[in-house]
């Protein structure tokens, strides 16, 4: 799935529910509240939809609380990264 960086959010039916794609890398920080409720996420994750959000670190409350798996990742070389996971289910998505 590519990014939905000029899309903003793109949703995609699966066999464990609608996934909500959103990139909210372009949102300027005195409009992503509204911009986050204008679009709906929150209301879609409180639905049930699978929500993956990038750049979503000043968006938590308007998305409705912390994420259940945060990934984070780093540049540790010319070729390398590293992803650290955070959050509820971040040893469950460790072991798979």
């Amino acid at each position: 799935m590519t990014s939905p960086t000029f899309t903003l959010v793109r949703e995609v039916p699966t066999p464990r529910g609608l996934l909500v794609h959103a990139d909210l890398y372009r949102l300027r920080s005195d409009a992503l509240d509204a911009e986050t409720r204008r679009l709906g996420l929150r209301e879609l994750r409180a639905d049930g939809a699978i929500l993956v959000v990038e750049w979503g670190e000043d968006a938590v409350d308007a998305l409705g609380g912390h994420p259940e798996l945060a990934v984070s990742l780093a540049i540790t070389g010319p070729h390398e990264r590293a992803a650290t996971l955070s959050g509820p289910r971040a040893e469950l998505a460790a072991h798979r």
